[in-house]
């Protein structure tokens, strides 16, 4: 199957970041633009982004960013309802559908392979997006909610610092690292703030709020081992995407917790260690595990977000957390430094 998607990938972390310090109005076809960025990315969004969307239980399958044609899959049982392509496409004349009669469903030059389904296609202006639309992830006993306003400031990375995606590694010659800081969100971002409030409660004590946050996001956002271990690029995902997803490595649960503790102003920094990325953060915690690291003459404790319920300054890793290269803080500049001589990388 031909597929567009790493394209539009591209698209979204590319072409958007030129619009990081725009001010201008969302218009409709910036809503339109981001939506379908995360409808056909389902790296990125939660697997019932589109029902939430649509009200129907269509699977997007291809979108053509040149033809500018949005392709889907629905099963027959659901097709026959008779309501799916109206509540998909404002032109149901203009929709085309494939004619395969066997599970190899071919339209135009693309196919998928389904059992009882119909493949069809629709220039992606007839899709019908409500007028206001929030998305939701459910947790334990919270919920995630992201307006439609709100995903197009972070598909257009307005709420996140910003910034180049890569910077070549300090202690290689021709490595590449990901610039975490770029996709760390600003505070206050409005569905962050509101998710904020809900975890930490009535709670006012800042290291107990910077605990709960950790804990969160150590419990309740699940360690994906294929963005962990199988995919060769770090993956950027900002901290909606892994609130939608519920998962990622610990470049997505550091840029998670980091964006939260942005959202209580905590002071902290990210940490690069080699294959790995993590947060420390100052407050007055205990010092039982020794994971305390001075910078700027103060000091930082670690809190590692890929172990489950690790407690600051008390809980020990089984590795050594302590071999930090490079220090950054993300900010308009987010410059990086050198941890060992404290000198910043160019």
């Amino acid at each position: 199957m031909k597929s567009y998607f790493p394209l539009l990938l591209l698209l979204i972390n590319l072409s958007f970041v030129s619009c990081s310090n725009s001010e201008q109005i969302n218009t409709e076809k910036d809503k339109r633009d981001a939506i379908v960025a995360y409808l056909v990315q389902p790296y990125f969004r939660n697997d019932d982004f589109c029902k939430q969307l649509t009200a129907t239980n269509a699977k997007p399958e291809i979108f053509d960013l040149h033809e500018q044609v949005i392709y889907f899959s629905v099963s027959e049982n659901e097709f026959n309802k008779g309501d799916v392509i109206s509540k998909l496409c404002a032109y149901p004349d203009s929709v085309k559908y494939s004619t395969s009669p066997n599970r190899n469903k071919e339209l135009g030059k693309y196919s998928v392979v389904c059992d009882s389904c119909k493949f069809f296609s629709f220039p992606v202006s007839c899709l019908i997006l409500p007028k206001q639309c929030n998305f939701t992830a459910d947790y334990k006993n919270i919920q995630y909610s992201i307006a439609d306003t709100e995903l197009i400031n972070y598909a257009q990375y307005k709420s996140v610092y910003g910034g180049e995606l890569y910077f070549k590694k300090f202690s290689s010659d021709n490595a590449y690292n990901a610039n975490h800081a770029a996709v760390v969100t600003k505070g206050i971002e409005p569905s962050l703030k509101r998710f904020v409030n809900k975890l930490i409660g009535n709670e006012t004590n800042k290291e107990k709020q910077i605990q709960i946050l950790l804990h969160f996001v150590t419990n309740e956002i699940a360690y994906d081992s294929i963005e962990g271990y199988m995919i060769t690029t770090d993956v950027l995902k900002k901290a909606n995407e892994v609130l939608l997803t519920k998962k990622s490595d610990c470049s997505g649960k550091t840029i998670l917790y980091a964006s939260l503790l942005e959202q209580i102003g905590a002071e902290y920094r990210l940490a690069y260690l080699k294959g790995h990325i993590c947060v420390i953060t100052k407050g007055n915690f205990k010092n039982e595990n020794k994971y305390v690291f001075e910078w700027d003459n103060q000091n930082y404790y670690l809190a590692e977000t890929t172990c489950p319920d690790f407690e600051i300054g008390v809980s020990k890793l089984a590795g050594d957390p302590t071999d930090i290269l490079m220090i950054q803080k993300p900010d308009t500049v987010s410059n990086l430094y050198n941890y060992r001589n404290g000198l910043q990388i160019e």
